[in-house]
């Protein structure tokens, strides 16, 4: 009798919804973790990717903000002074039409003397001082304090002068112009 209870047992069948629970079980578990899973490895790429765009971000930005520094050796860079030429002072009327506005400025020419097209440059501007005087007037006299006062003025001026000289010369050019003595006064 105990065999056949065994026996009966094996054949007693389980009900089919134990069954299908049991398969389902395996199922509903990885069901329930792989978007789990899915989600924290697009969560994770997106923070990467995130992260890479930030790095770059800032790589670009700092490199446009701040451009590489230029070598700190200055062997083989250092240039010699430039040769000076001083022009008599100058004391003109300025253009301003509200009131009364004087310059006084006292002007020097720069230029490469160990050149060899500025070989000459010293004796043609010499010979040229009048012409040169009567050009930094012209360009004087057409400035109002308000356009001479800024330092962007200031710089606009010098390279009108710079541009106007050198365009007479035949002998070399003018590579920078000092404003010595710059003052200016309105009545």
């Amino acid at each position: 009798m105990a065999d056949d209870r065994a026996g009966a047992a094996e054949n007693v069948e389980r009900p089919a919804r134990d069954e299908e629970d049991e398969e389902e079980r395996p199922a509903r578990r990885f069901a329930f973790t792989f978007p789990l899973g899915r989600y924290l490895r697009v969560i994770v790429i997106g923070l990467v990717a995130l992260i890479v765009a930030a790095v770059g971000a800032f790589l670009v930005v700092n490199r446009t903000a701040n451009p590489p520094a230029p070598p700190t050796s200055t062997a083989g860079m250092t240039r010699d002074p430039l040769t000076d030429y001083e022009l008599e002072q100058f004391r003109t009327n300025l253009a301003d039409r509200d009131s009364t506005a004087y310059i006084q400025a006292d002007i020097v020419l720069g230029y490469d003397s160990k050149l060899k097209s500025n070989a000459k440059l010293k004796d043609e501007l010499k010979e040229r001082e009048n012409e040169i005087r009567d050009i930094v007037n012209l360009i004087l006299n057409s400035k109002t304090s308000q356009e001479l006062i800024s330092v962007d003025g200031k710089e606009v001026l010098k390279r009108e002068i710079m541009d106007k000289i050198n365009d007479i010369l035949s002998d070399g050019r003018i590579e920078k112009i000092y404003l010595k003595n710059f003052v200016i006064q309105t009545l």
